[in-house]
């Protein structure tokens, strides 16, 4: 029987650093995210590695008291040594005691220092990432767990007791080949968490995610969301979502903001803004995030309608920044 029972693919060796394809974009990163709302608590740091461009990046923000406190993108990074799960890149560093279970996250960025330990409720959950025309990470696993330890800002240490998410993922992963996607994290305890990522390619919508209910796991098979969105058209204030699976089980969720949110850039222009929430599930309040990333341009389908070819000149765009 597989070490992994929703990952038997993988092996202990898949905690660390995998071949490069041929692909520009190809692309290997460690990622966690987690949230303690009712102290007012996140963070979310991940590493990205590009072997066929010779550099990396990290992505790295913190939340105390509600307010992202520290928030910072930095690319063009040397390549670091190590895996992306086991190594050190401007203040963010990873240890994993147990491969693809445990994440131990410490980061120094803007002031604020993180110490904590992802522990997964599940093991990995392995996913094919690329679909419908979007290259996004066909090498991926992810799991929901327990997140404790400290978070430090202003001399002042906070205790964090929350649920988190840990992804590694790699292949080629291409922004301009995104549409739009939203992700959706919520989780009550073990037995109760839910992770899900529909998107969009060229060809389509897709779906991604599961869904862990009284202790039963089964593959989302689609959701309807709506996401309420600031003056801004970036800050996440509230969603509203029903997520089915394949078992058909449905589950309503309702989440409002539990503080400030971030912005990442995927490449290519394409970017998404995440956020803390607390979700409404059946009376019982779960924790969890929030991102979305809206269409970039018409797709296709909508160029068809209107009668309009490829390169007509309403849907170029300079690629000039203001």
């Amino acid at each position: 029987m597989s070490a992994f029972p929703y990952a038997p693919h993988l092996t202990a060796a898949d905690d660390g650093n995998h071949s490069p394809g041929a692909e520009p974009h190809w692309q290997e990163s460690s990622l966690a995210a987690f949230v303690d709302p009712m102290r007012g608590l996140a963070g979310f740091h991940r590493i990205g590695i590009h072997p066929n461009r010779a550099n990396a990046s990290i992505y790295s923000w913190t939340m105390v008291d509600g307010e992202v406190v520290s928030c910072s993108k930095r690319t063009g990074l040397p390549l670091p040594d190590g895996p992306v799960t086991g190594t050190r890149l401007e203040g963010v560093h990873y240890e994993t005691p147990d491969p693809l279970r445990s994440c131990r996250i410490r980061a120094d960025q803007g002031g604020a220092q993180t110490d904590v330990l992802f522990e997964s409720f599940t093991g990995p959950v392995g996913m094919n990432m690329d679909g419908q025309g979007a290259s996004i990470g066909k090498g991926h696993y992810d799991s929901i767990g327990r997140v404790t330890g400290t978070i430090t800002a202003g001399g002042k240490d906070h205790a964090f007791d929350g649920v988190g998410f840990l992804d590694h993922s790699w292949g080629a992963r291409d922004g301009g080949s995104i549409l739009a996607h939203r992700w959706i994290m919520a989780a009550l305890d073990g037995d109760n968490h839910i992770n899900t990522f529909p998107a969009w390619g060229a060809k389509g919508r897709f779906m991604l995610g599961y869904m862990m209910l009284d202790g039963e796991f089964s593959y989302v098979a689609d959701i309807s969301s709506e996401f309420a969105l600031g003056d801004d058209h970036l800050a996440i204030k509230g969603v509203t979502a029903t997520i089915t699976d394949h078992l058909g089980r449905r589950v309503t969720l309702s989440g409002r903001s539990a503080g400030g949110y971030a912005l990442q850039p995927y490449g290519e222009g394409y970017f998404c803004t995440h956020t803390p929430m607390t979700w409404d599930v059946g009376g019982r309040t779960w924790i969890g995030m929030a991102e979305f990333a809206t269409m970039r341009f018409p797709p296709p389908w909508w160029r068809e309608n209107l009668g309009l070819s490829r390169d007509d000149e309403w849907l170029q765009w300079s690629g000039a920044m203001p």
